[in-house]
């Protein structure tokens, strides 16, 4: 049958009567045009019909193949391999969610200290941070006549409270408050801040005299 076409076309191509450019060999267009100008066209229009319906078959089997999709066996294969993974990593992630909330607790008590202290020296005046072990919270505020307590008039710079889980279990400052002279230094000898998880890790804030601040190392006192 290819053939046939073939010859066809060859014979379309010096086909004087069909009156087309000679230039143009494409056997679609001489599919559009012969009917047209030749009645060659029409034996040849059978011929691409049937070549036509024959690939089709072929062209129905490819796509049903395409739009498959999964096995049985693959889908069963992929949820236990997530099952696997699933039963390794929840109970890291479970241990590892507590250590970083305290992390970041401490992180944020670090910062509302030297907060404190900035402000005393900008403001010239004592600032004092008030703890509530009982309450979970802390409270950051201007002593301008120096009495350790909060009166009227003396504004409240700041207050925090513990996230979920993290508990202030204790400081060593005197009645929990510390304070900060104009100068930015820490009254006495300074002090420490020890915050808990529900794993009961342990992490420490120490206060120097000279008023600096920092998180303690595992082991550090």
């Amino acid at each position: 049958m290819i053939q046939l076409t073939n010859q066809l076309v060859n014979h379309l191509n010096n086909d004087k009567i069909a009156g087309l450019p000679r230039e143009t060999g494409n056997p679609a267009f001489w599919f559009f045009d012969l009917n047209k100008y030749s009645p060659t066209g029409v034996l040849i229009r059978v011929v691409m019909r049937q070549e036509l319906d024959q690939s089709a078959p072929v062209k129905k089997r490819c796509g049903m193949r395409k739009n498959s999709g999964f096995t049985l066996f693959e889908l069963l294969t992929v949820i236990a391999i997530i099952a696997v993974i699933s039963a390794i990593a929840i109970p890291n992630f479970i241990n590892w969610l507590p250590k970083y909330r305290l992390g970041s607790a401490a992180r944020n008590l670090l910062s509302a200290m030297q907060y404190a202290r900035l402000m005393a020296v900008k403001e010239n005046v004592n600032i004092l941070v008030n703890f509530d072990p009982g309450n979970n919270n802390y409270r950051v505020f201007a002593d301008y006549n120096s009495d350790n307590d909060q009166d009227t008039g003396e504004p409240t710079i700041r207050r925090g409270k513990m996230p979920g889980g993290i508990h202030i279990t204790g400081t060593n400052f005197a009645s929990d408050l510390l304070k900060f002279n104009s100068r930015g230094l820490a009254a006495g000898s300074g002090g420490t801040i020890s915050i808990t998880n529900n794993l009961n890790d342990l992490s420490k804030i120490r206060i120097n005299r000279t008023g600096n601040s920092r998180i303690l190392g595992d082991g550090e006192k």
